[in-house]
Formats: C-alpha cells, structure tokens, sequence
C-alpha cells in the first residue's frame, strides 16, 4: 500500500516528514527527503526544491500545481511524478517510471528520462522544452496538441496516441528506435516527419490538418534502416494518373525517405474512405467494369504515378471503404532515397477482357450510374461498335454507334425520334460489341451480339 507523505509550506534544514494537508514544499537547500519503497510526496500546491529529493522503487513525488527543481531530485524504477501545472529543471532531475506532466515542462540544466515514460495529459495545450534526450516511451492522452521542442528525441520502447495530437518544432525530431507506434485516431496522431529505425513491421500513425492518416510498412527488409514518414492531407500539385490508372487522389499524400542504412522493399497497408477516391482532378477515361482502390506511387508529388496494385482488401465493402494492402514492394528509385504515394482507383480487367449489362435503370435514381442504360465494358474495340433499344412495339426509340456515349451517357429513356419520355415498362435492346484480349490477335476475335431487356422504371 502506498504511503502519502502531506508536507506545509515549512523550511527544511534536515529529513522532515508531516502529515495532514498541505499547500506548498519548499526544500532549501543541504536538505534531502528520503522516500523508501512505495512512499510519497504529495502537495497541494507548488514543489520548490532547492536540496534532494531521493526516492526508492516505486515512490512517488506529486504536485497539484508547479514542480520548481533547482537541486537534485532522482526517483527509482517504477516510481512516479506527476505535475499537474508546469514542471522547469534548472539543476538535475532523474526519473526511471513514469512522469506525467499536465502542463509545460522546461529544462535549462540536465533531465534524464532514460528509463521513464512521458505521460502528456494535460487539459489543454502543452510545450515540451528539453535537450536531445532518450526516453523509454512517450504516450499523449490529453486534450493537446503537444508539440515537442527539442532538437531530438529516441523512443526505446513504445509510443501511445491516446488523445491529443502530437507534433514537432523541428522536422524529425521524434525518432522510434525500433520502439512500437500504438493508437491513433481523427483526433490522436503525429503531425510532422515520424522517423522509424529498424526492420520488419512498422506502424506510422501520422496526420495533417485534422485528418488521420496511418501507414503500415507490412515487413520491412534490409540493413540499419531508417525512414521517415509524413502526412499531407491535400496534395499541393495535381497528381497524375499513368495509363494504368482512372486517377490519383487529391486528398491523401504520404512522403517517406530513406534517412539511412539499406532499404531492400516493404509492401503498404493503408486505410482508405470514398471521399478519397472521388473528384479526380486528372483522370483517364477507362471502360471497366469494376473498379479498385490501389496505392500508387511517384518521385514527385505532382509527377506521374504508378500502381503498387492491390493484393486484399480488409474491413472492406470495396468500394467506400476499407484497408488495402500493395500488392508490389515500394522501392526506391537508383536516383533517389524519396518516394510519394497516394491512393488511387484502377480498373479491374480481365485479360480476356469484359462486357456488362445491367438489367434495369430508373432517370429518377440518385446514383447517376443508374440514370441512364449504358453499356460497360473493358479491353472493347471501338469499330463495329452498335446499340440499339426497342420499344414493345418493336420501334427503334434510341441507336448509337459511338462507344463513347453508350459507355459514358447511354439511353437516359427518350424516344429518340418523337423526343418524349418513355414511359415505365420492358424494353429490348441489341448490342454489338468485339471485345480485345490481350496477346490475340484481333482479326481472329468473333464479333458478339446481345439481345436481352431492359426495365424503365419512372
């Protein structure tokens, strides 16, 4: 059971030890407070210590205020100091459990937090100000955003995003010594350049602009890697999508180097939503029948990207949602340690290529897919093309010969002749299509014709 130890606002020249509620500690200096295993300090208000405070596995020393050290305080493993206002050190402050800060922190001397975990829960924007230093952890569950100040700081063992962001003055300033990355939320990441050593998996729980953005490296393989990894919510260039793709999103940009040490390849996990592949700035006009998100790749933001494919889709229903997972290793270019990717959406074509025909269509529908009886199909050749629909009657109401409009704008339920609308009903068509499969040649491809019906639903 742990042992409060409530000390007044009195001026200590030796070991003194009082119970009951207090207010502020001042430590002059020559004194020191000894705390044995489990023991504590607690003040309601201010520590100002000037002397030495020493404690023993698992002790405590609490603030309910400020932390104030201009002398030496050291506590053991599995020992704990939590400051609820603003902590400064301007001598020597060594911790080996776990401190909690809820306010600013300051040091001007020497902070060792080696064997500690830095616990950011603060109810509102907090400064860390430091040296280059070694932590064991860092976990941020407060309300944020947490922004570090120093030139750099190596996480041993694990970082925790619980609430709250957190982020960086100077870029690559928070590295990950093969330490493990956790959480991660709309409300709870890394704004800035997360730098990772180490191979095998690795996660990146970086955002931007309020937007959360996680990375995945699924098995990273080569020799003293380090990368860094950041997160741009809007593409400031338009991306473009090479002929393999429909288009590349705007909204979503990830830039990740090689810092040092050997990168031999790694596939990607990345989250995706259908805001994020809809409204291509640049896109290609692809007749597919079905289409996937994939990652895609480029040296530059707005240069040419390229597909990594998509070997499965997780938590998925395909479409607006899911988790894709590379089908290709993301590799580094021989010119260049820096790679962009961006989600993107491809066609899904069969080599033998495809041809679809919806059964039923309404002018009405709020998809605007459905508006229209169009003909999709993928690797179709343009020549010999036709489409033609008949009423009951059997009188032609509508007829194309442009792949095009059939594909992109088809039948919308207007009597081509008269300009009336149809009304609701069956309806016959016949379409002519030659498809182009890949590796044949197309003199020896059979012309195809379909007839089936078709419903108009008003």
């Amino acid at each position: 059971m742990r042992k409060y130890v409530h000390i007044l606002s009195l001026l200590l020249s030796i070991l003194f030890v009082l119970t009951g509620y207090s207010q502020n500690l001042y430590v002059p200096p020559g004194a020191t407070i000894t705390l044995t295993n489990d023991a504590r300090i607690h003040a309601e208000g201010d520590i100002q210590n000037n002397g030495i405070i020493a404690g023993s596995q698992g002790s405590g020393l609490e603030t309910g205020q400020d932390l104030n050290n201009a002398g030496i305080i050291g506590l053991a493993e599995d020992s704990e100091i939590l400051i609820t206002g603003n902590g400064v050190n301007d001598n020597s402050l060594t911790s080996a459990g776990t401190v909690y800060l809820g306010g600013d922190w300051t040091n001007n001397s020497v902070s060792n937090f080696v064997d500690a975990t830095l616990f950011f829960n603060g109810s509102g924007a907090q400064q860390f100000n430091d040296n280059a230093m070694l932590v064991t952890g860092i976990t941020v569950a407060g309300i944020g955003p947490v922004t570090l100040n120093s030139p750099e700081i190596i996480v041993s063992e694990s970082l925790d995003l619980q609430s709250g962001i957190l982020r960086s003055v100077v870029d690559r300033t928070l590295i990950l010594d093969d330490a493990d990355a956790t959480g991660g939320s709309e409300t709870s990441y890394y704004d800035g350049s997360l730098v990772s050593r180490g191979t095998g998996f690795r996660y990146f729980p970086v955002g931007n602009n309020g937007h959360f953005g996680p990375v995945e490296f699924d098995n990273i393989e080569g020799v003293n890697t380090e990368l860094a990894v950041n997160h741009i919510w809007t593409n400031p260039t338009d991306p473009i999508p090479n002929s393999d793709l429909i288009g590349v999103s705007s909204y979503g940009l990830w830039l990740v180097e090689l810092l040092s040490g050997s990168y031999d390849g790694s596939r990607l996990f990345l989250d995706f939503m259908d805001e994020d592949l809809e409204n291509f700035t640049i896109s290609n006009e692809v007749n597919a029948t079905n289409d996937s998100p994939v990652i895609a790749y480029a040296d530059s933001a707005g240069g040419e990207f390229g597909t990594l494919g998509v070997a499965s889709l997780e938590n998925t229903d395909s479409i607006s949602y899911g988790r894709i997972l590379s089908d290709s290793l993301l590799l580094f270019s021989d010119t260049s340690n820096i790679r962009y990717f961006a989600l993107a959406l491809a066609p899904q074509v069969p080599d033998a290529g495809v041809a679809y025909f919806p059964e039923a269509f309404s002018p009405n529908a709020s998809d605007p897919l459905n508006q229209s009886f169009r003909f999709f199909g993928a690797r179709v050749s343009s020549e010999d093309f036709s489409m033609r629909v008949y009423n009951r009657k059997r009188i032609l109401v509508y007829e194309t010969t442009d792949l095009a409009e059939a594909t992109q704008i088809g039948w919308d339920g207007t009597n081509r002749r008269t300009g009336n609308e149809e009304p609701s009903g069956v309806y016959f068509y016949q379409i002519t299509y030659k498809l182009e499969p890949v590796g044949v040649d197309p003199e020896t491809v059979q012309t195809t014709v379909k007839q089936d019906k078709i419903f108009l639903i008003r």
